[in-house]
This record gives C-alpha cells, sequence and structure tokens, in this order.
C-alpha cells in the first residue's frame, strides 16, 4: 500500500484557504480569478508556505481551448504557488517557459485514462495527473503499474460525479425550474440498464454531464491508497468556510486512519460528519468497478446538519472569546466544538457572557460577540466552531 498521500482541498477564497489548512489539508487548489485578487493570492500563499503547506493554481481554459496565458503562469510563479493545474496537454510548454520552477498538473479534463497517455504526459514534462471520476480502481491500478515511479496520480474522493463535457451548442436551454449551477437534466439510457436521469451542470465555458447523486469514497481510500494513488482531492463547489472546515476535518481523518491502520475502517467521525454534509445521497460512483447505484431524483435532499453557532476567536482565564453566527443557545445546552486537530468535542456550556462581560442567559445574536466558558481539557483553540448537534 502506498505509505504517502496528500489531502487537497478547494479554496474558493482566503478565509476557506485557512480553515482547508486548519482543518487538516496539506494542500488546496484554487481556481484561478475566482476569490482571490493578485494580492490574495501571494499573501494566502505565503500563510500556506509558512505552515508547511502547498497552493495549487487551476488555470482557466477559454473557448479557443487556448486558456492558461503565459501571462497567468508567470503571476502564479511570481506568488509562489506551488504548482500549475493545467487542463490542456499542450499548455505543458508554456507552462515549462513561463513558469519553470512549478510542478505541473494536468486535470480531469485532460482525459488521461491509459498507460500510453501518462507516459507522454510525461515525457513532456507533467508530474501529476488528476484520473477522470469514470475509472475504476483496477484502471487506476493498470496506470500505475505501467508508468514512471516519478509520476504522481490523483482522484477525488468528494463531489459531483462528472461524466464529461458537452460543448455549447449542444447544451439545453435552462428550465423555468432550474437554478445555477444546474443548466437542467437528460434522461438516458446506459447499457443494459433503466433510463437514468442525468444532471447538467454549468462549468465555465460548457456543461458537464453528472449523476444524481454525490461522490464519496472515503470508505475505499484503502483500496485507493493500494492503486498507487497519491494525492486525494476533494470537490466542494458553494460550499462555506464552515462547511469546509468540517470536509477537511472527515477526510483527513479518513486518510490517516487508511494510511496507518493494517485494517482499513471508515471512522465513525468522518461517516457522521459526511452525512450531516449531503446535499445528496452517496455514491462510489465507478470505483468499484460495477455501474453505478444511480439515486432516483425523488431520493435528493439534505439530511439535518450540524448548525454552526458561532467561531471562537479568542481565550483568556477559563473562557472562549466567540463570534456569534446563526441562532443562539442557552447554558447546559449539549453541543460540540469541531476544533482543528481534535475532531468533534462534546460540550456543554456552563456560563455566557455578553461581550462586554455580563452574565447572560442567551447567547449572543449573529455578528455580535459573547464569552462562554471554556471546557476543563482539552483546549479549544480559537478557529474552532461551536455547533448545535443535529
Amino acid at each position: 500500500m502506498a505509505r504517502r498521500a496528500e489531502l487537497v482541498m478547494p479554496a474558493a477564497d482566503p478565509d476557506c484557504l485557512r480553515y482547508a489548512l486548519a482543518y487538516g489539508a496539506d494542500a488546496v487548489h484554487i481556481a484561478e480569478g475566482e476569490g482571490f485578487s493578485e494580492q490574495d493570492l501571494i499573501r494566502s500563499v505565503a500563510y500556506a508556505h509558512g505552515y508547511g503547506m502547498r497552493v495549487y493554481l487551476a488555470l482557466a481554459a477559454t473557448d479557443d481551448g487556448a486558456g492558461g496565458t503565459p501571462g497567468a503562469m508567470y503571476r502564479a510563479a511570481r506568488a509562489g504557488v506551488d504548482g500549475l493545474i493545467l487542463g490542456d496537454l499542450g499548455l505543458v510548454r508554456t507552462a515549462r517557459d513561463y513558469a519553470p520552477g512549478l510542478s505541473v498538473f494536468l486535470s480531469e479534463r485532460a482525459a488521461v485514462t491509459s498507460p500510453a497517455a501518462a507516459r507522454t504526459a510525461a515525457e513532456l514534462g507533467v508530474g501529476h495527473i488528476v484520473l477522470p471520476r469514470t475509472m475504476t480502481l483496477s484502471e487506476i491500478a493498470l496506470i500505475r503499474r505501467n508508468t514512471p515511479r516519478t509520476l504522481e496520480f490523483g482522484v477525488y474522493i468528494y463531489g459531483a460525479l462528472r461524466l464529461g463535457r458537452l460543448p455549447q451548442g449542444l447544451i439545453p436551454a435552462r428550465g423555468a425550474l432550474a437554478a445555477p449551477p444546474l443548466v437542467g437534466e437528460m434522461t438516458l439510457r446506459p447499457q443494459g440498464g433503466a433510463e437514468q436521469v442525468f444532471r447538467l451542470e454549468e462549468r465555465g465555458d460548457g456543461a458537464e454531464l453528472a449523476l444524481p447523486g454525490c461522490l464519496n469514497v472515503t470508505a475505499l481510500l484503502d483500496r485507493i491508497l493500494d492503486a498507487g494513488v497519491g494525492h486525494v482531492l476533494v470537490e466542494a463547489q458553494g460550499r462555506d468556510r464552515i462547511e469546509i472546515a468540517s470536509l477537511a476535518a472527515a477526510c483527513r481523518a479518513a486518510l490517516d486512519a487508511a494510511l496507518s491502520a493494517p485494517l482499513y475502517v471508515l471512522p465513525d467521525f468522518t461517516r457522521r460528519e459526511l452525512d450531516a454534509l449531503a446535499h445528496r445521497p452517496y455514491t462510489e460512483g465507478f470505483f468499484p468497478g460495477r455501474p453505478p447505484k444511480m439515486p432516483a431524483p425523488e431520493d435528493e435532499g439534505r439530511p439535518e446538519s450540524y448548525k454552526p453557532l458561532a467561531v471562537v476567536t479568542a481565550e483568556a482565564e477559563g473562557k472562549l472569546g466567540c463570534a456569534a453566527r446563526e441562532g443562539t443557545f442557552r447554558a447546559g445546552e449539549a453541543l460540540d466544538f469541531l476544533a482543528p486537530g481534535l475532531g468533534a468535542l462534546p460540550y456543554i456550556p456552563k456560563n455566557i457572557w455578553d461581550g462586554a462581560g455580563r452574565p447572560v442567559r442567551d447567547s449572543a445574536q449573529a455578528g455580535e460577540q459573547f464569552w462562554i466558558s471554556a471546557p476543563s481539557r482539552p483546549r479549544v483553540p480559537p478557529g474552532s466552531i461551536l455547533r448545535r448537534l443535529p
């Protein structure tokens, strides 16, 4: 089994980057031009490097396929990012010319699905390839066995189960009930199966066909590492920093268990966190080597989740300073903390004070500051999230 793997979380803005790294990511992937100004990128890279973490920048592609301009590559190198994620093999040489010190990743969009294609990419200077979500574990292992050991592979273990892109001309008009990023739906009949409804989701210059469920293969992490994967990636489109923290903590716990335990069992903590985050029913997709079990549209829906009440901002003399987010609570109520590096910690507040230090019965409203009694142990650091249980 591979005993080294990197957890790569998404970051839509600098706040998400900080939370992803605090809660267990080894690296983050960010999209060019989304949520980061040039100065944001420089500061965020410096922040990540200060903690020994890495930042990868995915360069956008344009309609003519000439995305990832030399200027963008040069700015990425100047900001100090660790690698470029490219969707087109034709951009690799440009990256070598304008950002020669950066690692080069090929994204899923490059659709590398064979050992020959992977070897060709390596010969051109690609060091890392993110394999499509339509591949099986046996296909991934075949590529790993038949490619140079210096070439590393990554797979998405969580996110939408995307099947492929459609050009603009084939995208149906947006339905009256469809909301971004959903464009619409298509009914197809997979070979040997019944008709299934597929989702069409906007993705920059086109749309992608996706299964209706959400990919979650954390239960297969030991087999994924056995197949030779060195980067496990998470997709979290539309998630805020609190959800990013929960996703990172859950996937960190699962990856640590898969890397260290002789017999891997998905941690209960991971299962609870991901169940609470589910927007759609989970599927293991194509990884097991059989056609994925696709949930019916009527099965979709979000279960009850943790409610983030506040974020810890300070600690002083047995108290924790908090910034209220949504909802209130009272002393004696059963809650928990999601704490960096500690997972979920049960917590019952004994006392609550307002921002001026006066005892109160209820916590503050969203946006206000308040104080609560700190647990005797373990220490709950700033950045921890106080939550109401489902």
